[in-house]
């Protein structure tokens, strides 16, 4: 029972829209993770100061 309620949820367009809205938090979370990272990478200097 749970097997075709998956497969009709993954053919549907919900689970396109998860996919979608998954893909773009994670880009969105790499971002910000990368921005953190360069920002406390180049202010020790400055925040020292």
């Amino acid at each position: 029972m749970s097997e075709t309620k998956i497969t009709k949820f993954r053919s549907g367009h919900p689970g396109r829209l998860f996919w979608i809205i998954g893909l773009a938090v994670g880009i969105v979370a790499g971002g910000a993770v990368a921005m953190s990272v360069v920002h406390s990478a180049a202010n020790p200097a400055v925040s020292d100061n």
